[in-house]
């Protein structure tokens, strides 16, 4: 800055130019001053807010899970009050052992001592609580209308059981129960997509989670009405169709012969089908009493149409069976004192059979029959006993005979034998003319 000489000539314009200049500096000061003061204050007073961001935290909180099992833990929840001024806040969760979960609740946590701490990232402060994690959501239990015919079963175990699932429990068919109202229905009644029906069940359905949570749904279950077109007759048991039945199994066992049916399943006449099935047996000996044939004519009356159908069914019992026999133990016969064959009796067999009476018969060397026989040899002799049933059904088996010369030899001798003496006056007499 240059210097200026005063004199008398100019110091008034001096004087007033110095005036200005002075006011304008001090203007200018001013500003600068305030923008100095402002900026200071905008520092200042922002790092003042970070070092003095006030938390306060609730003293416990419980925290409700979501649908997915999960809910975020956000400062507003964990704070009493958001505090102005802040910083980026945080929340992390940790367990007694000091595990951390970021701020995601889950399922794991139920029932667990679990801490959230909120801090604040510029100036470190922070705060904490308890949280106690709750499942209030129950399951989810989605059931449809079933069609079933009117003789099938209703069971879950036999139609299925509706899809369940929940946020947290692994819940199964074992957490479900039910209650059904049965509702039986005129003829001709139609469910609400246009099926004939003749019954229909609603079927309530609940699910019980771990933690006491309930969840419900509710269908109908529709028994479908069947028609005589629907009705399948038994085949017959006469070795063509199907086997036989053997002696001892009863035709009256439908287990063996069956019923007239509708999908396979025997129709039943207290069910709700709407139809009605009888049968009369006409009976024809074969053999015995075990082995014989029915004519079994079955009806089957449809009571909504007032129409019917008739089929007969062949039934077949037959003795196939041979009888069961027992030998008698080997036997041993002396022979005769006067000569030396053996006069017997062969020693008898059992037998028994399951559907009629039995017939023995013994046949060896010297005949058949049961004897007595006279003319038995000495030695061994093999006996066959052979049992037959009425149906001609036979089994056999074998014993041994043995007739053995155990009697010592009977001397027998002329009580008065005649020996002519000789002209010597002897007389010659052997042993075997006496």
């Amino acid at each position: 800055m240059s210097l200026k000489r005063f004199t008398a000539a100019n110091i008034g314009a001096s004087v007033t130019t110095d005036v200005l200049l002075l006011q304008n500096l001090t203007i200018y000061a001013r500003k600068f001053r305030q923008r100095v003061f402002f900026m200071l204050i905008f520092f200042i007073g922002n790092h003042y807010v970070w070092s003095q961001c006030a938390l306060s935290c609730r003293t416990s909180v419980q925290i409700a899970l979501s649908q997915t099992g999960q809910t975020q833990v956000t400062p507003s929840v964990v704070l009493q009050s958001l505090p102005s001024g802040c910083g980026v806040l945080s929340v992390v969760l940790k367990d007694s052992l000091n595990n951390t979960y970021g701020d995601l609740a889950g399922c794991s946590m139920i029932g667990k001592y679990m801490v959230a701490t909120v801090s604040e990232a510029g100036s470190g402060n922070s705060c904490w609580t308890r949280i106690y994690v709750k499942d209030n959501i129950p399951p989810t239990v989605a059931c449809t209308d079933q069609y079933v015919f009117c003789n099938q079963p209703t069971a879950p175990s036999a139609i299925g059981f509706p899809s369940i699932s929940d946020n947290c429990s692994a819940v199964t068919t074992a957490n479900l129960s039910f209650v059904d109202v049965l509702t039986d229905l005129p003829c001709n009644s139609n469910s609400p997509t246009g099926v004939v029906v003749t019954a229909k069940i609603k079927r309530t359905w609940t699910a019980t989670d771990a933690y006491g949570n309930v969840g419900t749904c509710s269908h109908h279950v529709y028994l479908r009405r069947a028609t005589l077109v629907d009705v399948q007759f038994p085949a017959n048991r006469d070795d063509v169709s199907q086997p036989a039945l053997q002696c001892g199994q009863s035709p009256a066992n439908f287990a063996l012969t069956g019923k007239p049916s509708v999908v396979n399943i025997p129709i039943d006449n207290a069910g709700f089908c709407e139809l009605a099935v009888s049968y009369t047996d006409q009976v024809v000996p074969i053999c015995g009493t075990g082995s014989y044939k029915i004519l079994r004519e079955w009806r089957v009356v449809d009571w909504c149409a007032s129409q019917f159908l008739i089929s007969v069914q062949v039934i077949i019992v037959k003795d196939t069976q041979a009888p069961t026999i027992s030998c008698p133990a080997n036997t041993t016969f002396n022979t005769n004192v006067s000569n030396c064959f053996s006069t017997l009796s062969l020693p008898a067999a059992t037998a028994s059979d399951n559907c009629s009476a039995v017939n023995i018969n013994s046949v060896w060397s010297f005949g058949s029959g049961a004897g007595p026989f006279i003319n038995a040899t000495v030695g061994t002799h093999i006996v066959t006993y052979t049992a037959k049933d009425a149906c001609n059904n036979t089994s056999s088996c074998t014993a041994r005979v043995t007739v053995v010369d155990n009697r010592n030899p009977i001397a027998v001798c002329n009580q008065y034998k005649e020996v002519a003496l000789g002209s010597n006056g002897q007389g010659f007499a052997s042993a075997a003319s006496f």
